[in-house]
């Protein structure tokens, strides 16, 4: 199985409210160079993952309120790390 047949391309939390002008949260990135940087590399990474067909998947991201999910987050992170 090639590399492409089973990858795909997880785009987290890309939301209008954030990613466009018009957006409602647009306004509080301070770097908008840095940002729009990201927005042009996400959208020929996504240019490319269609032309190729590489499944697109999209997600929000949410946490309970007392954020009991970071910490398996951290732990994970922090196992993938010491595995090297």
């Amino acid at each position: 199985m090639s590399i492409i047949t089973s990858s795909a391309l997880i785009l987290v939390e890309f939301q209008n409210e954030w990613l466009s002008s018009e957006g409602k949260l647009y306004s509080l990135f301070e770097d908008k160079t840095l940002l729009n940087t990201a927005i042009s590399n996400t959208h020929c990474a996504l240019t490319h993952a269609r032309d190729k067909s590489i499944p697109v998947i999209y997600t929000a991201m949410g946490f309970s309120p007392n954020y009991t999910e970071h910490v398996c987050i951290l732990a994970t992170a922090w196992a993938a790390h010491d595995l090297g």
